[in-house]
């Protein structure tokens, strides 16, 4: 695994887990399930995005805003 892909992963975990691990490992189950992402091998940020927009409605903006500020420092 590269380390951009690393890095975006430790991104996603830190940003869901914001939810709690039990929560994040749902969120992770269902992400491969029923949308085909993979978590673990750098994801496009867009279609986590519309996944979690699916799951969450308008409250995904909490963990895109946990996302955008960590790939942001």
């Amino acid at each position: 695994m590269s380390s951009d892909s690393e890095t975006m992963t430790r991104i996603l975990k830190e940003s869901m887990n914001i939810l709690g691990e039990n929560t994040y490992e749902a969120l992770k189950f269902h992400m491969k399930e029923k949308y085909g992402i993979d978590l673990a091998h750098n994801p496009r940020l867009e279609n986590v995005e519309s996944a979690l927009r699916d799951l969450f409605g308008p409250g995904a903006e909490i963990i895109m805003i946990q996302i955008r500020r960590r790939l942001a420092a």
